[in-house]
């Protein structure tokens, strides 16, 4: 392309910006003001006259775009299109922070802006879901905690009258937790890559982050969270001293399993309906393994019936009981997904929109296996192996709940990947350069 015009090169740099901004319209979407969704596509039209593409390449390009299409293709199916808005503006919204986060990268700086944002972002929901979660009460001793702990944000845009959803929290807080738990643990004897005098802010910043971030993974009192997390953690085991970290926690776990006389192990399957208000006999249903196996069984009955289009997003709260209905559950129950991510990718969008799903994740996976095989520093390996054991207890945690696609806790997923996309960008990026062969080779 021709020289292009500084006005139009700064407004394409500010296009992260832009979309900080825009995140509001997609996160709490209306059908009048559903025509400003253009806007994306604008910033992606501006995107390509400043630089010539309109999204920079990942190895995730294929099953984004078959994701997409199946949004499209479900979007177009579903009965209830108006209802599945939400979810659609979430998942663009998402995928629009990934593509932006990995353009800005065209060095190990912007690795680590990506990075800080994921963290920042992650910190922002955990702030907000100290006053503003609806906490169950599994264990009394954190439970004395979190009735303390003020409800101010209750009813929230997009979110039950009875706040946050706690299983939902840990899943989304399970991505950054190994993440930070690495970085305080490399740079414990040696500088942060920030200039000197930020130093001490930088180190600061990193362990408030951890604090703010992992105290309330606890308080979620999630038990599906903390199996995740224990699981996310293996990934770090080669590390001598991690090992032993890893030890004695599970040496904390049995005598916390003691302690609570086996309730943290007992009924594993959280439920995700805890307003005191709503009858208890349904919250007990849905706690059971028989409830959550009823869930999953119209969950595969949805699919075999939709394995195409699947039935929409965000729509089995509303198509599940109409079409088949509950046996053993309350028949008022209301349940918002199926509990499973892989099984709501299905339900959401078909077959089509699973393997899409599925996609993101063994692409995540040969990114992580480039970056460990070319990447020149100790530092590029532990920040693949900190956010591939978020992933990895995320994935876990999802077995038996989830952030569906387009959620509101579901962008998080999407900012862990566009950092491992931004250091997988650099880190091939470097091996080239210094090598002058490319990775495949």
């Amino acid at each position: 392309m021709g020289r292009v015009s500084p006005v139009l090169q700064r407004l394409a740099d500010w296009e992260l910006g832009w979309l900080l901004l825009l995140a509001p319209l997609f996160f709490f979407p209306r059908v009048s003001l559903s025509p400003l969704l253009i806007a994306l596509p604008l910033l992606w039209g501006l995107r390509w006259l400043a630089t010539g593409h309109i999204i920079p390449r990942t190895p995730l390009d294929g099953s984004i775009l078959l994701l997409l299409l199946a949004v499209l293709v479900s979007q177009w199916a579903t009965p209830y299109p108006t209802f599945s808005l939400a979810k659609v503006a979430g998942l663009l919204l998402s995928i629009a922070l990934y593509y932006t986060l990995v353009e800005r990268t065209r060095s190990q700086q912007g690795v680590w802006q990506s990075v800080l944002l994921f963290v920042l972002a992650t910190c922002g929901l955990a702030a907000i879901s100290l006053v503003g979660t609806n906490w169950t009460g599994k264990f009394l001793w954190l439970s004395a905690i979190t009735g303390r702990l003020p409800r101010l944000l209750q009813g929230m845009p997009g979110t039950l009258p009875e706040g946050l959803n706690p299983n939902s929290i840990a899943g989304a807080l399970l991505l950054t937790t190994p993440l930070l738990l690495m970085l305080l643990w490399h740079f414990r004897d040696k500088p942060l890559p920030v200039s000197s005098q930020w130093q001490p802010v930088a180190r600061a910043f990193l362990w408030l982050s951890f604090l703010l971030i992992a105290m309330t993974l606890i308080l979620t009192q999630s038990r599906g969270g903390y199996i995740g997390l224990g699981v996310g953690l293996l990934a770090l085991l080669p590390r001598r001293r991690l090992t032993m970290l890893l030890g004695g926690g599970t040496l904390v776990l049995l005598v916390l399993v003691i302690l609570t006389e086996g309730q943290l192990l007992q009924g594993y399957f959280d439920s995700t309906i805890e307003d005191p208000e709503v009858v208890e006999e349904q919250a007990q249903a849905l706690d059971s393994l028989q409830g959550r196996q009823e869930v999953w069984q119209r969950a595969i009955s949805t699919i075999e019936d939709f394995p195409l289009t699947g039935v929409g997003m965000g729509t089995f709260r509303r198509v599940g009981p109409a079409l088949y209905p509950w046996v053993t559950l309350p028949a008022d129950i209301d349940i918002g997904h199926v509990h499973n991510h892989l099984l709501a990718a299905a339900v959401d969008l078909g077959l089509p929109g699973l393997v899409a799903y599925l996609a993101l994740w063994l692409g995540s996976a040969a990114m992580a296996w480039d970056i460990w095989r070319v990447a020149p520093a100790s530092t590029e390996r532990t920040l693949c192996l900190g956010i591939v054991a978020g992933l990895i207890a995320h994935f876990v945690w999802g077995m038996a709940d989830a952030n569906v696609l387009g959620s509101k806790g579901g962008f998080l997923l999407w900012l862990s990947l566009a950092s491992l996309a931004s250091l997988h960008r650099a880190t091939i990026a470097d091996f080239q350069t210094r090598t002058g062969e490319a990775v495949g080779e």
